[in-house]
């Protein structure tokens, strides 16, 4: 469990350190945390449906019944903000899907 979660954007140019984009975008960054963020709990989400849909099928219980619920809504929340997201073919992630945010 995670209480917080804190973003430490680079703001300062340095010869010793470069970007790995080239270039120093404290914006650009953020979106792009945010952008493996979502995606990562996207895949997390997904995984565990799968998970918990083929326990259902072996055994009636209600307390799974209510997880999997819990999960389509946030399946249906993560659909809803990468609707946000423009994707393009010039930004890369560590996930290997390009992206960057659209919404402000």
């Amino acid at each position: 469990m995670v209480d917080a979660l804190a973003h430490v954007l680079r703001v300062f140019d340095s010869d010793t350190v470069p970007h790995e984009k080239g270039s120093v975008d404290p914006l650009r960054d953020f979106e792009d945390v945010e952008i493996e963020l979502i995606l990562s709990d996207f895949a997390v989400v997904e995984k565990r449906m799968e998970r918990v849909d083929k326990d259902r099928k072996k055994i009636r219980n209600p307390e799974l019944d209510k997880e999997f619920a819990l999960l389509e809504r946030c399946k249906a929340t993560l659909e809803r903000i990468s609707r946000c997201v423009k994707w393009s073919s010039t930004t890369k992630t560590r996930s290997g899907f390009a992206a960057s945010s659209s919404c402000r």
